[in-house]
């Protein structure tokens, strides 16, 4: 019976932190999408690759993860993300070179590209540096940043489900208990 009831308390604990995960994982994205910035978790942000200019090292629909960097961090051969200076693109590409000359700027240039990114990329762009990438779940997690909403109203709806049929059935079987009434399990 102590396995038992050590196993629901371990239950019960794992069931309310990932709540409290999702929970805080979904203000932290909502406020951020608001805001109009890319959420960051402890430092990291998650991107989508939609193109294939870093194949074969990161594939479209892959997810990076980029970790914020001081600029003067990088070196050459790292795979940055960074923002464009003439359009809203982020782009994901790796580290030729690195120039001192205005400020640190980073010459870049796509794995499966011939040739060198056009323009420079000055320091103030700079997003961070990939730490990692995760093959095919970029599709997944774009899909579930679409339709965040949705998807906190229905864990929060099965949440409160699960706790209301844990507590009302299983008070239920308490009482007949306390009460001598037999249960077929």
């Amino acid at each position: 019976m102590k396995v038992r009831r050590v196993w629901k308390v371990v239950g019960n604990i794992v069931f309310y932190a990932v709540i409290i995960a999702l929970i805080a994982v979904s203000c932290i994205m909502i406020k951020a999408k608001k805001s109009g910035v890319q959420p960051s978790i402890f430092g990291y942000k998650f991107y989508v690759v939609l193109t294939g200019s870093m194949t074969p090292t990161i594939a479209p629909g892959d997810l990076v993860i980029v970790k914020d960097v001081e600029p003067s961090q990088v070196k050459t051969g790292d795979i940055i993300t960074f923002a464009s200076a003439n359009s809203k693109n982020i782009t994901t590409h790796r580290v030729q070179s690195v120039k001192n000359d205005k400020g640190i700027e980073f010459v870049t240039k796509g794995d499966a590209n011939n040739v060198t990114d056009l323009n420079p990329v000055a320091q103030k762009y700079l997003i961070g540096r990939v730490v990692s990438h995760v093959d095919k779940i970029g599709i997944a997690m774009q899909s579930i940043q679409n339709h965040l909403m949705q998807i906190v109203i229905i864990i929060l709806a099965v949440g409160v489900l699960l706790f209301v049929l844990v507590n009302v059935v299983g008070g239920n079987k308490k009482k007949q208990k306390e009460e001598g009434v037999e249960i077929n399990d």
